[in-house]
């Protein structure tokens, strides 16, 4: 009976104790970045001050995601992002979302929209037949794009071959006009207007242009 009494106590006490133990807080979510005036392509740096929280989850608003503590970020179009930070725990969950305006640049990038794989692509500024500002872009297959770059040139000139072994490689003969404040594509498609050319090296950063024939059209270089 007293052995049983005993029991019984410890029981309650274990029972007592357990039932005043407060309740896991839900979590709060909350972070900071940089207030100032940004311009693509930019990247920002956010900080947590979540509390309570075991999970993160970053939702940047232009289809990229990460669950790191303090992520940094690549934006590369200009415009306004809803970047949303979920907080969670055993308990629940909380959302805090905060709105960025990023000023778009002057910029641009190459899409490849003809019927063939383009080899060794880069885009420049010509200047009277010399390549400045040069930026390569590697191949680019059947609807592929190009990686974005700023610019503060006027118009850009588009360079490629089709093959590995072509002696010539193919120039846009008109460059394409950029405009100021925007994200350009330059589109080479099948009736792209282009010149056959020649490369000589002058030194490491500038390339000389030779011409070789008239201006074509880019899918009878293929035919042909």
């Amino acid at each position: 009976m007293r052995k049983n009494y005993l029991l019984f106590m410890i029981s309650l006490f274990v029972f007592t104790f357990c039932s005043d133990e407060e309740p896991s807080p839900s979590p709060t979510a909350e972070f900071s970045c940089p207030d100032r005036e940004l311009t693509s392509p930019c990247t920002i740096s956010f900080i947590d001050l979540s509390i309570h929280a075991d999970e993160l989850l970053w939702d940047f608003d232009d289809g990229q995601t990460s669950t790191e503590e303090n992520p940094s970020h690549l934006f590369k179009i200009g415009g306004n992002y809803n970047v949303k930070l979920i907080a969670k725990n055993d308990v629940g969950h909380d959302e805090f979302t905060k709105q960025i305006f990023i000023k778009q640049s002057t910029a641009y990038q190459v899409k490849n929209n003809s019927s063939f794989n383009l080899i060794y692509v880069s885009s420049f500024y010509d200047s009277n037949n010399y390549i400045l500002d040069q930026h390569h872009h590697g191949d680019l297959s059947i609807n592929e794009s190009s990686d974005i770059f700023s610019t503060e040139r006027e118009n850009i000139s588009v360079l490629f071959k089709f093959n590995i072994n072509d002696e010539y490689w193919a120039l846009t003969a008109n460059p394409f006009v950029i405009q100021t404040n925007y994200l350009n594509v330059l589109i080479l498609k099948d009736d792209t207007e282009i010149i056959p050319v020649t490369l000589n090296s002058k030194n490491k950063n500038i390339l000389e242009i030779t011409t070789n024939s008239k201006k074509v059209i880019l899918k009878d270089i293929i035919n042909n």
